[in-house]
């Protein structure tokens, strides 16, 4: 009997170090990944990509202009980084490890990465208006279809 509870004692003892020790690597890891957020500039990126979003709603539909502070205001309460940056951390947490999420890092402090930082916004705003164009010269084909086979 003392040997069993010799023994459970020591498992407990194992699993509370074990546990310890596995939630001051998550904290290392969540504040690394913090760490990355500030080197890709993300909040600013984030910011730029909302205005961007509530300008092409405005653009699509020019009713919406006199409620552009609304949508912003809207977007950036369910979308601002400050509202997705922990689930954004988990996610990054999820699909990187820590030397991973190191060494992106890493490579964002780089010229190159700062460069990368710059552009991606932009980057992203023009693949977005590509993909909305071609998706606009698609749409007429799409519907005279859609009417053919008596779906619209």
């Amino acid at each position: 009997m003392k040997n069993f509870i010799k023994i459970s004692l020591a498992v407990l003892l194992l699993t509370s170090v074990c546990f310890s020790v596995s939630a001051n690597d998550a904290k290392a890891k969540e504040q690394a990944v913090y760490e990355l957020f500030e080197a890709q500039g993300m909040q600013l990126q984030m910011n730029r990509i909302i205005a961007t979003m509530v300008q092409s709603q405005i653009n699509a539909n020019p009713q919406l202009k006199p409620y552009r502070m609304d949508l912003l205001r809207f977007y950036m309460s369910v979308a601002s980084y400050d509202v997705l940056k922990k689930d954004l951390a988990q996610l990054y947490m999820k699909y990187f490890s820590l030397s991973e999420i190191q060494e992106i890092t890493k490579f964002y402090r780089s010229p190159v990465g700062q460069k990368m930082r710059e552009k991606s916004a932009d980057i992203l705003i023009e693949a977005n208006k590509l993909s909305q164009k071609r998706l606009e010269a698609a749409l007429p084909e799409f519907v005279q279809e859609m009417r053919k086979k008596g779906k619209f």
